[in-house]
């Protein structure tokens, strides 16, 4: 009687790692997120450093140096958490101190970013107001010049009115000729002058849009 002859199961061999692959591993890719992690805390502390020099505008320079001391104390901190994970109460007191300069880092940022908010307002404030007061200056000069060209018409209308009224009828239409010329002149201007008044207060219309704009965007932007 023959007995049957199991073959072993073929396993297949699970692939070799490479000399490149495992420099890769151990050196290459660590040093990318080192580099990366460094990256974000230095653009994280530039911005934390200036914005506390805007929180606490009287000391500029000690700012500077004290918040570049609490950045570079944070990283080394860091770092030193990540080398000894068995310290104990070390390793406690550290992490703590990590938290507390990450609060100071968050009040900076927060201090930058409304610095720059504050500033971007307030400049285009200034821009509007300065735009205002030419649009206003620039139409109560043409309400000015509309008003004296109604004025010198009304002067010609009213010599002839004057003239006709004292029964001088020839007379009077001697002088309406003689300022026919002259009146459809000022007409004329006149309507360019009207013309142009109105542009002026589309003009003044579309800067108090702005401002309201400015204003609803500041309500927008108030705590509460």
């Amino acid at each position: 009687m023959t007995q049957a002859v199991t073959k072993p199961a073929l396993t297949k061999p699970a692939p070799a790692v490479t000399p490149s692959q495992g420099k890769l591993r151990r050196g290459i890719f660590p040093m990318i997120v080192a580099g990366a992690a460094l990256a974000v805390a230095a653009v994280s502390g530039a911005f934390s450093i200036v914005g506390l020099t805007a929180v606490f505008t009287g000391a500029f320079w000690p700012i500077i140096a004290m918040g570049g001391a609490l950045e570079t104390a944070k990283v080394v901190a860091v770092a030193w958490l990540g080398r000894h994970r068995s310290a104990g109460a070390l390793r406690a007191a550290v992490t703590g101190l990590v938290v507390t300069l990450m609060g100071l880092n968050i009040i900076g940022a927060y201090g930058f970013l409304a610095k720059a908010h504050l500033d971007h307002a307030v400049a285009f404030e200034e821009r509007i107001a300065d735009h205002s007061a030419h649009v206003e200056a620039r139409r109560a000069l043409a309400a000015a010049n509309v008003a004296d060209i109604d004025r010198q018409i009304g002067a010609i209308d009213t010599a002839v009115n004057e003239t006709i009224r004292r029964g001088r009828t020839v007379s009077a239409m001697s002088l309406a000729e003689q300022q026919a010329g002259r009146r459809d002149a000022l007409v004329a201007e006149r309507a360019q002058a009207a013309r142009s008044l109105a542009d002026i207060r589309i003009e003044e219309s579309s800067v108090e849009s702005e401002r309201s704009g400015l204003e609803a965007g500041r309500c927008c932007t108030c705590p509460g």
